[in-house]
């Protein structure tokens, strides 16, 4: 295992965890549960989210796509609504004169 660093200042947020990219210790805790990773199977999600079991990588997993799920339908919901939308307007076309 790597030594700890002290001073480390790249932090990058995902959604499942705050990992230090330039540290070897954003190992050390599983990203769901937080159980200690020493002496054991890490289980990695999007290359860089480390898990305590398949259990934990499924969960994470199944929560990632129910909020890219319910991220497409409103978006598709936001583009049928703009669609409505224009498609119920009147337009009337002709020629006005104005004296």
């Amino acid at each position: 295992m790597l030594p700890r660093r002290e001073s480390c200042r790249v932090i990058i947020i995902t959604p499942a965890a705050k990992i230090c990219t330039g540290c070897a210790y954003y190992l050390d805790a599983c990203s769901l549960c937080r159980k200690s990773l020493h002496n054991s199977d890490i289980f990695m999600y999007r290359g860089n989210t480390p898990f305590c079991s398949k259990e934990c990588r499924q969960e994470q997993m199944e929560m990632d796509e129910a909020r890219e799920k319910k991220w497409k339908s409103g978006r598709s919901l936001r583009k049928s609504d703009a669609q409505n939308s224009t498609a119920s307007k009147t337009v009337r076309t002709g020629t006005v004169a104005v004296a």
